[in-house]
């Protein structure tokens, strides 16, 4: 801090917490705690999500075997979409893909909440399973603002939020 300055708590808890994350520039390690809150909430939201996927698509008709191919329909896509979305990281940037990303997943669990039927539930997994990178975008983006001493200790707490 610069004399005659006080510390707000909010960047003293960013501080304390950027210590533990074993980073040491304070604009990378509110980004970094800002990264990481954003992955937990959007890992969140999946796994809020996916465990009543399969009884919402009962609910709309689907036999089990329909349910099955709607969760794996979420996987596939994800298979497809990390090269398409690794191609946009590098054309525009991994913000502007992590708020892409974000959109996309909040435009699919909006269409799936109000989906009238198993058709419009199955499409509305496509833009979230293509879209959805969260993960491999932020590690990619950890790896960017931090130091090669910082990076392994950062890039490890990436799949900690997830549990």
């Amino acid at each position: 801090t610069t004399p005659g300055r006080t510390t707000s708590p909010a960047a003293s808890l960013f501080a304390s917490a950027a210590a533990r994350l074993g980073v040491s520039s304070p604009a990378s390690s509110r980004v970094l705690l800002i990264l990481l809150l954003a992955t937990f909430i959007d890992m969140l939201a999946t796994g809020l999500v996916v465990p009543l996927l399969g009884f919402y698509a009962k609910s709309l008709g689907a036999t089990p075997s329909t349910a099955g191919l709607l969760t794996s329909a979420y996987g596939v896509c994800q298979l497809l979409g990390a090269p398409v979305v690794g191609w946009l990281e590098f054309r525009f940037g991994r913000r502007t893909v992590l708020v892409i990303s974000f959109l996309a997943a909040a435009a699919s669990y909006l269409i799936a909440a109000h989906a009238p039927n198993i058709l419009v539930l199955f499409l509305s997994r496509i833009p979230v399973g293509m879209l959805k990178q969260t993960v491999n975008t932020t590690q990619g983006f950890v790896s960017s603002i931090t130091s090669d001493e910082e990076r392994p200790t950062a890039i490890g707490f990436v799949p900690i939020i997830m549990w």
